[in-house]
C-alpha cells in the first residue's frame, strides 16, 4: 500500500507556546492555504516511514520496477525533509543534504540510469545514518528541557535505526555494539513508560550510545555483492 507524503507545515507548539500572550496561546495556529500543521510529536510516529520505503525500493528495483522503485525512494526523502524541519541545527544539514541526493537517486532509476544494487544501498545507508543520529541528538535535546517521555521516543528511534542501518553497511557493529543498543532500547521503553529508569542508567545510555554512533558513522558503506 503505498504511503502518500503531504506538504507539512511543523509547528513546535510546546517550544513556541511562551512566545505568544496566554490569550493567543489558546488558540491553535492556522496554517497557510495548501498546508497542514501537525505537532511534532505525530510526526514522530512516522519515523520507521524511510526505512520501509528504502527497502520497498530494493524489493522493486530487484524486480526491475523502476518507477515503483523511484516512487518509494522519494517518499523516504520527504519523511527525511519532514525530519529535517524539525530537527537540531548538528543534524539539519546531513538530512537535507541526503534528502536531495535521494531525490536525484530516484530520478536516475526511474530513468533506468542505475544499474547496480550498490548506489542504492550506499544512498540509504548515508540516509539511515543521517536518521540515527538526528533522532539522537533530539534525545539530547529533550532530555536536557526534563522531556523524559518524548526523549525516550527519539532514543528508542536512534535505537532501531542503528539495527535496521546495519542492512547496508560493510563493517557491522563490533562486539559488545548490540548490547549497548539493546540497553538504549530497553531504558528508552522505562522512559516512555515514565517509571523505572533512574537517571544513572539514562545517563549510561545515552553516553554509550553516542560513543557508538561515533564508531559507525565511519562504517556507512554499502555492503559489497
Amino acid at each position: 500500500m503505498k504511503r502518500i507524503v503531504a506538504a507539512i507545515v511543523i509547528v513546535l507548539v510546546l517550544s513556541t507556546a511562551s512566545l505568544v500572550s496566554p490569550v493567543a496561546a489558546q488558540s491553535k495556529p492556522s496554517a497557510p492555504d495548501g498546508y497542514v500543521l501537525v505537532e511534532e510529536d505525530v510526526i514522530l510516529t512516522f519515523a520507521d516511514e524511510p526505512r520501509k520505503s528504502f527497502r520497498s525500493a530494493v524489493s522493486a528495483f530487484l524486480n526491475r520496477k523502476f518507477y515503483e522503485a523511484a516512487t518509494e525512494i522519494r517518499e523516504g526523502a520527504a519523511f527525511m525533509k519532514l525530519e529535517a524541519e524539525r530537527a537540531t541545527a548538528d543534524a539539519k544539514k546531513a538530512l537535507d543534504d541526503s534528502a536531495a541526493d535521494l531525490r536525484k537517486l530516484a530520478d536516475d532509476v526511474q530513468k533506468g540510469a542505475v544499474g547496480d544494487l550498490k548506489d542504492l544501498q550506499s544512498g540509504f545507508a548515508r540516509a539511515e545514518h543521517a536518521l540515527v543520529r538526528h533522532h539522537y541528538l533530539k534525545a539530547v535535546e529533550l532530555r536536557a528541557k526534563n522531556e523524559t517521555q518524548k526523549a525516550g521516543r527519539e532514543l528508542q528511534a536512534a535505537a532501531d535505526y542503528v539495527d535496521s542501518g546495519q542492512v547496508w553497511l560493510t563493517k557491522k557493529m563490533h562486539k559488545g555494539a548490540q548490547d549497548i543498543v539493546n540497553e538504549a532500547r530497553r531504558v528508552a521503553g522505562k522512559m516512555v513508560a515514565g517509571a523505572g529508569a533512574s537517571a544513572e542508567d539514562i545517563g549510561k545510555a545515552f553516553d554509550n550510545l553516542g560513543k557508538e554512533l561515533d564508531r559507525a558513522a565511519a562504517a556507512s558503506t554499502p555492503p559489497k555483492m
